[in-house]
């Protein structure tokens, strides 16, 4: 049997699976379901931080990781910082301008805040994935395509940490909000879900570009151009990112907060062991879609599309750079998801829609190797995956 006999079987048979209403509904579900089993036999240990939180819930009235500290703010939000009680490079340090999980724990029935965020978290991510699927089928306007790619989008941290962030993160609400932005057209959508965003998690913020490049993607299909700047993108996205800056530096003044984290320092501190255990996995947060990354830049480039391209690198650059700042690797890296979705729709573009089906495809049959590549590593430690 050949390769594209084997597609094209896969194909039949998956054309029969989503023979059905509410195809959807199955997209996601499988999804789900061949991550968890997977995950199970191949990365068992993934499942020890969902363990240790119902435990902690189950067997005592303490809150788990972070929960502890969102759980204090619900009644004084700043007052927890005042006097420098946290090491300035701890993780505590960096939760003061994160507002969202604080103000949403208020609201929370339970002693504790932590399974009434997790169980928001749930219900959210239930939404988040049928957007996702959604956007993705009005993309690629097939079926087959938009399973295939969810398959894969789920095995990744930017499509399962509604399911895996169970510290008080808050990872999975800026992936909802800054996936929110593309999704919906309206202005004020795009401005209040950016601005959701970076209230969860700063991080938010260095990925804006790639929410720009989204929306000037968008405008260049509809006009047939190939162009960068576009006033109104830019007001709406960058008016979003100047009123947050501004919102920080009122609330510094106004209760005396302490001094960010010297993110210049930490890096300096943690070059070394970032490069050993991150210098190689620099899209590792993304499994079998860098294949999708580099041949989306690769038909950029060779369109001469350079403003575009140059736009990409640098939004790519700065996500990376503020990963390694951060000392953060998947978590991090995820903050670019909506540079998957570019590229999908780039994808659109530049193949046809067979291409683009074994494409995805073939992104799965990778992502699926993951779990043991991501164990391989260089004499000295050093990670390839």
């Amino acid at each position: 049997m050949t390769l594209e006999n084997l597609y094209q079987y896969i194909e039949n048979q998956t054309n029969l699976y989503l023979e059905t209403k509410h195809w959807k509904l199955k997209v996601i579900f499988t999804s789900l379901v061949l991550f968890l089993v997977s995950q199970f036999i191949l990365a068992p240990g993934s499942f020890l931080f969902l363990i240790n939180f119902f435990k902690t819930y189950l067997f005592s009235s303490q809150e788990f990781e972070s929960f502890s500290v969102i759980k204090a703010r619900t009644n004084d939000l700043f007052g927890v910082f005042i006097g420098n009680k946290f090491d300035s490079f701890s993780h505590e340090h960096k939760l003061v301008y994160r507002l969202v999980l604080p103000i949403l724990a208020k609201f929370s029935p339970f002693s504790t805040v932590g399974p009434f965020i997790y169980l928001v978290q749930l219900c959210l991510g239930g939404v988040y994935l049928l957007a996702v699927t959604n956007l993705v089928h009005r993309i690629t306007e097939n079926k087959n395509t938009t399973f295939y790619f969810m398959l894969t989008f789920v095995s990744i941290y930017a499509g399962n940490a509604f399911l895996w962030d169970v510290t008080g993160y808050g990872d999975f609400f800026a992936y909802f909000f800054l996936f929110l932005s593309i999704y919906f057209s309206n202005p004020w959508v795009i401005f209040i879900s950016l601005t959701m965003a970076f209230w969860v998690d700063e991080r938010a913020v260095a990925n804006v570009f790639f929410v720009y490049a989204w929306w000037i993607s968008i405008e260049n299909r509809k006009n047939q151009v190939s162009e960068i700047i576009y006033p109104k993108t830019i007001g709406i996205v960058f008016s979003a990112v100047i009123l947050y800056l501004i919102g920080r530096v009122l609330l510094k003044n106004m209760y005396s907060l302490p001094q960010e984290t010297n993110y210049y320092q930490e890096f300096s501190s943690t070059i070394y062991e970032n490069i050993k255990y991150q210098g190689f996995r620099l899209w590792s947060g993304f499994e079998g879609f860098v294949g999708l990354f580099l041949l989306i830049l690769i038909n950029i480039l060779l369109q001469k599309k350079y403003a575009e391209t140059a736009l990409l690198l640098s939004a790519s650059f700065v996500s990376i750079l503020v990963a390694f700042f951060a000392h953060d690797g998947n978590r991090g890296f995820s903050y670019a998801l909506v540079f998957l979705f570019i590229c999908l729709l780039q994808g659109s573009y530049y193949f046809t829609k067979k291409e683009l089906l074994y494409l995805m495809l073939s992104i799965f049959g990778i992502s699926l190797l993951f779990p043991m590549a991501n164990h391989l590593r260089l004499p000295g430690g050093y990670m390839i995956m």
